[in-house]
């Protein structure tokens, strides 16, 4: 399940991408790190609500 989520948004990616490089659109080194911040906080809340899951089943 989880190599199959990998797999689905790596190539969501590849798309976005290729997409962007057609159309010859740039983003911005600004744009690129609120993208990524924002991933960041949404992985990490994610991991941090799964370890407290796993700690309310102990």
């Amino acid at each position: 399940m989880l190599v199959t989520l990998a797999l689905a948004a790596n190539l969501d990616n590849l798309g976005v991408g290729i997409a962007y490089g057609l159309k010859r659109t740039s983003i911005t080194p600004t744009a690129n790190l609120l993208i990524a911040l924002l991933y960041y906080s949404c992985r990490s809340s994610s991991q941090k609500q799964s370890h407290f899951e796993i700690l309310l089943q102990l």
